[in-house]
């Protein structure tokens, strides 16, 4: 446990289970599928660019990282300490920064040092080896680089069209499967055909940034 001087503790996540069955026991919690698909869209509502939400954003960043059966926090919300967002399942992490109501055309200085610190948060504080077990995600508007802003670490962007892309496999994915709780083996195959799993949404729902 680590305590930053605020005097918060944070808890490192521990991943007990695997994907398929935190998507399985998240299913099997709606009394029926409407209640699902309701809960899905409606959190799935709030994932826009738009000024002036991001309080709504994150959360909603969180819960559908629940949702896809990863183990999703709020550290900077939380704990006051670390990214925005953090999901990690199956020993693969995700660090999150979201810039959702930014209004410039380029990823700022700011921001990249600010993920660059979240990077050391969590290097700090999980001691990840291996490169290709963790990502960092800056969901900005723009996948260009502002000219005086430069970072030694591997940085991917989650674009608004990128988003947009997300959200619809999201949606198809849990109407997929709303009936299917107790079928491990088809939240498997449609998670793979959604492009759900952790490396799946890296490649097909992120980019590299631009100079």
């Amino acid at each position: 446990i680590l305590k930053p001087i605020s005097g918060i503790e944070y808890s490192k996540i521990s991943q007990q289970k695997s994907q398929v069955d935190n998507i399985a026991n998240y299913v099997s919690s709606f009394t029926n599928t409407n209640d699902l698909i309701i809960e899905v869209d409606e959190i799935l509502s709030y994932l826009n660019f738009t000024k002036d939400t991001y309080e709504k954003f994150e959360d909603s960043i969180k819960r559908i990282g629940l949702a896809l059966g990863f183990y999703s926090q709020r550290p900077d919300k939380e704990h006051k300490c670390g990214p925005d967002n953090f999901w990690a399942i199956d020993n693969k992490y995700f660090i999150i920064e979201c810039k959702n109501g930014v209004v410039t055309d380029a990823i700022s200085k700011s921001d990249i040092e600010q993920i660059t610190s979240s990077i050391s948060w969590f290097n700090q504080t999980y001691h990840i080896k291996d490169e290709n077990n963790y990502f960092s995600i800056l969901i900005h508007p723009s996948n260009k680089i502002s000219q005086d802003a430069f970072s030694n670490e591997k940085i991917r962007v989650m674009t608004d069209k990128n988003l947009q892309i997300f959200k619809e496999n999201i949606r198809g994915f849990f109407n997929s499967i709303k009936n299917k709780s107790s079928d491990n083996k088809a939240i498997d195959k449609q998670l793979k055909y959604y492009k759900l799993e952790p490396l799946l949404i890296i490649n097909n729902y992120t980019e590299d940034y631009k100079k």
